[in-house]
């Protein structure tokens, strides 16, 4: 009997051995580096998936080196039903133990898009059919006011409605909710900014410093001209001075513009047409950055009412209408050799 007991005590020892034996080397392994070979890759955990599944995923994809030692792992500290779904960005530089934290804590890959200061929502629908994780495109035939209605903002004018910076967002976004989130953006921007604006400025409400705001953008690219073609505006808008400026004459010719501008486009009359009409025109010509609608609220002060193109993407600014047909003179009527 003495026999027998010391039999199954020694047969104990050794599976107890074994077993920490297999614990060290499953440790082991978690500890390793990914068994990837490019600097790094995206793998896509499915809602729902069993961590078992997944552990046998990652095996078969040759990610980690043993299922079994990834599964223990998240068994061990009660973690199976903690994974997260999602696109994840790995690299090589991972372990094992890593890459199961990252699934725990849901650090999915976030793709990049930038919208440009400058583009018309018409050019911004057409760019976002390009970007990367961009999921169910919007329909080819919808109208600016159902999409606007979509978004939550029924009634308005798309144009001018999204705030350009660069979004990160994660695989599987939706254009229409994607579209949200950067009209929400310039809806709050825009409010923020219009609150903080000076005083006595001849517009009337954020939507006007909006409009001029996209004249602004098409204006000038110089961040430091911002304040200045500002002045300007406002000062032709107090006097009652018509705006005459072509991007808004561009924007009402819409398809009809084939690049040159002429003198019958700027007689030709048109909602947006600022050489024909008082005011601003109804809305938006262009997405404006947070600079352009900040200068819109705050012009800089002084006592120029017109600007010509320099040709290098500066502007020459003058007082009186003599100064400034001297400064169309040098700079837009050069002859050349």
């Amino acid at each position: 009997m003495a026999r027998l007991v010391l039999i199954v005590t020694a047969l104990g020892l050794l599976v107890l051995l074994a077993g920490i034996g297999v614990t060290l080397k499953w440790q082991r392994q978690m500890q390793q580096p990914l068994n990837i070979t490019a600097e790094s890759t995206r793998y896509h955990l499915k809602s729902g998936t069993p961590v078992r599944l997944l552990a046998r995923d990652l095996a078969d994809k040759e990610i980690i080196a043993s299922a079994w030692a990834f599964e223990w792992s998240a068994r061990r500290r009660q973690l199976t039903g903690k994974l997260q779904a999602g696109e994840y960005e790995i690299s090589k530089a991972l372990t094992g133990e890593q890459l199961l934290q990252r699934f725990v804590l849901g650090e999915i890959y976030l793709n990049s898009f930038t919208i440009v200061e400058g583009w018309t929502y018409i050019r911004l629908l057409e760019e976002l059919k390009q970007a990367p994780g961009i999921s169910q495109h919007l329909a080819e035939d919808l109208s600016g006011q159902a999409l606007m209605s979509a978004l939550g903002f029924p009634g308005i004018h798309p144009e001018g409605r999204f705030l350009p910076e660069t979004y990160r967002y994660p695989t599987g976004t939706a254009a229409v909710q994607f579209l949200k989130r950067a009209a929400q953006a310039l809806a709050d921007e825009l409010a923020h900014i219009w609150a903080q604006r000076d005083e006595d400025l001849p517009i009337n409400s954020a939507d006007e410093a909006l409009i001029l705001a996209s004249i602004i953008e098409r204006e000038t690219a110089v961040v430091e001209e911002r304040t200045q073609i500002a002045g300007v505006l406002i000062r032709r808008l107090k006097t009652g001075m018509r705006l005459q400026v072509d991007p808004t004459v561009i924007y009402g010719l819409g398809d009809k513009f084939d690049g040159n501008l002429t003198r019958r486009h700027l007689t030709t009359d048109t909602a947006y047409n600022t050489y024909t009409r008082a005011g601003l025109p109804p809305t938006p010509i262009a997405l404006a950055s947070r600079a352009a609608i900040k200068a819109s609220v705050h012009p800089e002060a002084g006592d120029t009412f017109y600007y010509v193109s320099r040709g290098d993407g500066t502007h020459q600014f003058s007082v009186t209408y003599e100064q400034h047909l001297n400064a169309v003179k040098k700079y837009q009527l050069v002859k050349r050799p």
